[in-house]
């Protein structure tokens, strides 16, 4: 409720760096699995967006009004490089940038958990392949990351691990039952290729083109998910 409050009662005409970590949280909270928290952060948003929208619209909506008014900012840019990669933004001035490796996400999403009470999720409402494909698309449209700067180059790393990682990987066998037929080992896929067009969308990286060009390949001949290769395909088409 304090969020709304202040969303709604704000009238500032500048924004700067120093409100991130309140729209973060706002942002999470429009990402919430509980429907309430959802409502609450659809009707704070509202204050910024200028309408009420439901709560997906509305998270959509917030990405892309941070993107217009923080592009350029450095602060923004690390942002968007936590989020495209699924990891927690550090919003503390006093936390240095940098990423978990791209392979203990792979590693740990192929994990089998067969406990019998196996951990409970954080957030079951959360859609990983679409929190990947809508802060991929904030960073192929914020015009700072030209292929330059910390975090674009922390992100063509963790990219390039992250194929390494997928070639190994697709050495054995996937087929309708292998290691992309999990939900969670599937989003970690979707994430590493969009990562890479991502960053391919912004420099001229002839080793990150030559990973996923060898990575399709290979895709191909181990019969990887089709909608993870068909991805990768139609997006380096676009991209050219």
């Amino acid at each position: 409720m304090a969020l709304k409050r202040f969303f709604l009662g704000h009238r500032q005409t500048r924004w700067d760096c120093k409100h991130l970590p309140a729209l973060s949280a706002l942002y999470d909270c429009l990402i919430d699995d509980d429907d309430e928290v959802r409502e609450v952060g659809a009707s704070a948003a509202a204050g910024i967006l200028g309408t009420y929208l439901v709560p997906p619209v509305a998270a959509d909506g917030l990405v892309g009004w941070m993107r217009e008014h923080y592009g350029e900012q450095a602060e923004f840019r690390q942002h968007l490089v936590y989020r495209i990669t699924g990891q927690t933004p550090r919003l503390d001035a006093a936390s240095s940038f940098s990423l978990a490796p791209a392979e203990e996400q792979l590693l740990k999403a192929m994990e089998i958990d067969d406990s019998l009470f196996a951990t409970e999720e954080q957030n079951l409402f959360i859609d990983e392949v679409r929190e990947t494909e809508r802060w991929s698309k904030a960073f192929c449209d914020a015009g700072a990351l030209n292929g330059d700067g910390e975090p674009f180059d922390a992100l063509a790393k963790w990219t390039e691990a992250g194929l390494a990682c997928l070639m190994q990987l697709a050495e054995k066998d996937d087929g309708p039952l292998g290691w992309t037929s999990d939900q969670h080992a599937f989003a970690a896929c979707v994430r590493v290729i969009l990562c890479s067009v991502a960053v391919l969308t912004k420099g001229k990286l002839a080793s990150l083109q030559g990973l996923l060009d060898s990575f399709m390949s290979r895709g191909r001949s181990a019969k990887v998910h089709g909608f993870l290769l068909g991805m990768a395909t139609a997006k380096v088409e676009l991209k050219a």
